[in-house]
């Protein structure tokens, strides 16, 4: 983002405060305060205390916050639940009983350590 061109990102981090960032890629209009679709990249070693990751949409964490969505998906998974059987009650929980009003979209992927 260039702020010479008048480019910000608010503090509910949206574009112009107006669009999620991520959703601003490619957007025509965003690309004259110099928008970028260039992603930072981190790399980590996936340990024996990582079980899992929890990819999810705006939707899904603005009504999760990240320790409140890994506790949620641990339990499930304690319980001895399937995969997509957690990650479909972790979306029905977002949007059924805590009222997300966004789209809403989750992927768990689990790791298996040897």
């Amino acid at each position: 983002m260039d702020k010479k061109s008048g480019g910000f990102v608010s503090s509910d981090g949206r574009l112009l405060g107006r669009l999620e960032v991520s959703r601003a890629f490619g957007d025509r209009q965003f690309k004259k305060v110099g928008l970028v679709a260039s992603p930072d990249v981190y790399t980590f070693e996936v340990t024996d205390t990582e079980h899992f990751i929890i990819l999810g949409c705006d939707g899904l964490w603005g009504v999760f916050g990240p320790s409140d969505a890994v506790d949620f998906v641990q339990k499930l998974l304690d319980e001895g639940l399937p995969v997509a059987t957690v990650c479909r009650r972790l979306v029905r929980e977002a949007v059924r009983e805590r009222r997300c009003k966004d789209n809403c979209t989750a992927i768990i992927i689990v790791f298996k350590h040897k």
